[in-house]
């Protein structure tokens, strides 16, 4: 829906382009490539960087939990002739709770770590899209295109501009 809204939208701003009169002034016109700029800008690393950091703990408790259940799979494993009935039982109970467990953590780490990646990547979006103002502003730029592009030529990919303009910007703010 988002796409179709997008690509109505640059279908809307091609033909109010073409309706300008002839004898204006043609508009200087520009492409971004916004994938690139939102994986390789300092300020992305810098958020997956904090992320990460920000889920380790999380992230080794679960992997702690695996280790147990592990542990006590091959426990069940090796000593399965020596247990009594209820002791087998016991400890395939305490397998099903381990793993009960840790397949709730993981699906609350997994949740949890998508909200905070859409949180850093809507603020992205729009450093991203200042850095292209700016820019767009500085070179003259009357419209500048993301996505939904058959086609363009490197003259009109401003998207190397706007990534130095993104390190530009990550510097004086560090």
């Amino acid at each position: 829906m988002r796409q179709h809204a997008r690509f109505r939208l640059l279908v809307l701003a091609l033909f109010a382009a073409l309706l300008l009169p002839l004898s204006a002034q043609a508009g200087k016109i520009g492409f971004v490539d916004l994938q690139m700029l939102l994986q390789k800008s300092p300020q992305r690393q810098e958020a997956s960087a904090r992320i990460e950091k920000e889920f380790a703990e999380r992230k080794r408790k679960i992997q702690e939990l695996m280790g147990r259940i592990q542990a006590l799979e091959n426990q069940i494993k090796g000593n399965a002739d020596a247990m009594s009935q209820q002791q087998l039982r016991n400890k395939q109970r305490e397998l099903l709770n381990l793993k009960r467990e840790a397949k709730r953590e993981e699906q609350y780490y997994n949740e949890d770590r998508n909200i905070r990646n859409n949180e850093e990547l809507a603020e992205l979006q729009k450093v991203i899209f200042k850095a292209i103002e700016k820019v767009a502003v500085r070179e003259g730029y009357d419209l500048v295109l993301a996505e939904g592009i058959a086609y363009y030529s490197d003259k009109v990919n401003i998207t190397d501009l706007v990534l130095d303009q993104l390190r530009k910007d990550f510097k004086q703010g560090h």
